[in-house]
């Protein structure tokens, strides 16, 4: 069975193909809208990753990152923003964000960075927030 990534991104022009980059590479992908359905689909318990963008409506990536990492710690997160930032990246490092992307970035590299979060043993997940071009 292929892990299953939850993508949270409010952008469709963006979370379409990002979902159909990580379909490709063989992994199951729900995409959403908002971090408050993004909990919800966590809620069943079957979610091997998330990638969150940081600028949701309602509740922010932020915000659902502490909420993962309380109620899911084991689940490995990965913080997408288009408005990168040193504070940012030492914000979701200090949350224990797998890793960091500023968009836009290479779908590659993205890829490899799912690899290397499913592959961490759920605890010694540490955070690598760096800025990926």
């Amino acid at each position: 069975m292929a892990p299953r990534i939850l993508v949270a991104e409010d952008s469709e022009t963006f979370g379409r193909p990002l979902q159909r980059t990580l379909e490709i590479a063989g992994y199951d992908v729900s995409v959403v809208t908002t971090a408050e359905e993004a909990l919800g689909t966590l809620r069943r318990g079957d979610t091997d990753l998330v990638l969150t963008d940081i600028r949701l409506p309602g509740m922010d990536g932020l915000t659902l990152l502490r909420g993962i990492k309380t109620e899911y710690s084991p689940v490995p997160v990965i913080v997408m923003t288009a408005h990168g930032s040193t504070d940012s990246a030492a914000d979701v490092a200090a949350l224990g964000a797998a890793d960091y992307f500023v968009k836009p970035f290479e779908p590659s590299k993205l890829v490899d960075a799912v690899q290397r979060a499913l592959a961490r043993p759920p605890d010694r997940t540490v955070a690598t927030a760096r800025r990926h071009s």
